[in-house]
Parts: structure tokens; C-alpha cells; sequence
């Protein structure tokens, strides 16, 4: 699930969400819905998340 890779991926990474949310031009707030699932990002933004975390979409999303 998305929400859950999301969160495990950037902590694994070691970033926190106000960092991973500066990177991507969101706020921490957006982030965190993200990955409590109470929201889905964009196109845009899961491409630019799997540049950040070097990673597919496909394991994003898996």
C-alpha cells in the first residue's frame, strides 16, 4: 500500500517529513495524509518522489 511504502521508504532514508515535503513543494501537513492515506499525490508528484527515493513508481505503489 502506498501510504504504508511511502512512510517506510523515508525512514529508511532518514527523512523526515518537513524535509520530504520541502523537497517536493508540499506542506508537512500533505505528507502526512499521504501517508496516513487520507490523500493520494499526483502524477507529478509520485514521479518526483521515486527520483528523490531512486526507486520505481511501481515499488511506490506496490
Amino acid at each position: 500500500m502506498f501510504s504504508d511504502n511511502l512512510r517506510r521508504i523515508r525512514i529508511e532514508n532518514k527523512i523526515n517529513q518537513r524535509e520530504l515535503a520541502k523537497k517536493l513543494n508540499v506542506t508537512q501537513e500533505t505528507i502526512s495524509y499521504w501517508e496516513t492515506g487520507k490523500r493520494q499525490p499526483t502524477l507529478d508528484k509520485l514521479v518526483k518522489l521515486s527520483k528523490i527515493f531512486n526507486i520505481s513508481i511501481d515499488d511506490l505503489l506496490k
